[in-house]
């Protein structure tokens, strides 16, 4: 069965220089030419894909970030971002960005300084999230959180951020080892097993403000992302190891997702799948 929700790394460009980035794409020097990243979403819309979440790098980044925004709508894609806000302003802004249906904001602790010790942001960092948050409920678009627990972030408590924010969903990753991408620099920030899950329990509190907390350790965020790299090949991290698949423009979708370790199973083992439709969301609200 091919995945619902796919995630299309457009470039390794990014601002941010965070220490343990799994995306770096080394072996992945350009980037597809627009018209040939548009045609990449067709050919997994008619696969099945039916959510479009832009990542990278850094997405807005992208010169045409806001015309692949408008095309995964115009194709039936449910659009979705995960940004460090370096450009997300301008893009909220845009048409093509009030499109957006989801807007996931990457902050790894409730202070500035905290972000900055992974790599990422810099003073007035978290307040940009947050205002970042209000503008994308501005225009409609549900709202969610990724922070990574490292040995930076595991003993913190990010209840205060967090409620300011009250993002629909909040992604919990356990700092994941992928050797081929970040192996020379993740050593110093991985946290076991039981640190991880003690971060989580911290938290435990944030369901009755409405928050979905969605935790992910590294056995289950392995194999289980349906990832597209800037070249237009899906790629995945079977054992822990970065592997590229084949090209979506030469084999198809399906045929391209098989050349990876990658498992529908997974993926609805971890909670990949969700009311992520606007008609969804409010018909889940409204049940709850």
């Amino acid at each position: 069965m091919f995945p619902r929700a796919i995630n299309f790394h457009l470039l390794r460009a990014c601002n941010a220089r965070c220490h343990y980035c799994f995306a770096r794409f080394r072996e992945t020097p350009n980037r597809l030419p627009t018209v040939l990243a548009i045609e990449v979403m067709r050919r997994v819309r008619e696969a099945g894909g039916e959510k479009m979440n832009f990542v990278g790098g850094e997405p807005t980044l992208h010169p045409d970030i806001e015309r692949l925004v408008v095309a995964a709508r115009e194709l039936g894609f449910t659009t979705s971002i995960v940004s460090n806000g370096a450009r997300l302003e301008k893009l909220l802004a845009s048409p093509g960005g009030k499109l957006l249906d989801w807007v996931g904001l990457s902050v790894d602790s409730a202070t500035d300084a905290g972000n900055t010790l992974v790599g990422r942001g810099g003073p007035g960092y978290t307040a940009q999230v947050v205002a970042h948050a209000q503008r994308a409920r501005a225009n409609g678009a549900a709202v969610k959180l990724n922070t990574v627990v490292t040995q930076h972030n595991v003993n913190e408590d990010m209840h205060s951020l967090v409620l300011a924010i009250r993002p629909q969903r909040w992604k919990v990753f356990q700092v994941l080892r992928v050797e081929g991408q970040n192996e020379d620099t993740v050593a110093d920030l991985l946290v076991d097993a039981a640190a991880f899950a003690a971060f989580v329990a911290r938290h435990d509190s944030l369901f009755d403000a409405g928050v979905a907390v969605v935790a992910e350790d590294n056995g289950a965020m392995t194999d289980s992302y349906a990832m597209v790299d800037p070249m237009g090949r899906f790629f995945g991290n079977s054992g822990g190891v970065h592997c590229v698949g084949q090209y979506i423009l030469e084999v198809g979708a399906e045929a391209a997702l098989a050349s990876v370790g990658f498992s529908n199973q997974r993926l609805l083992a971890r909670g990949g799948e969700y009311a992520w439709a606007r008609g969804e969301r409010q018909s889940a609200q409204g049940e709850a």
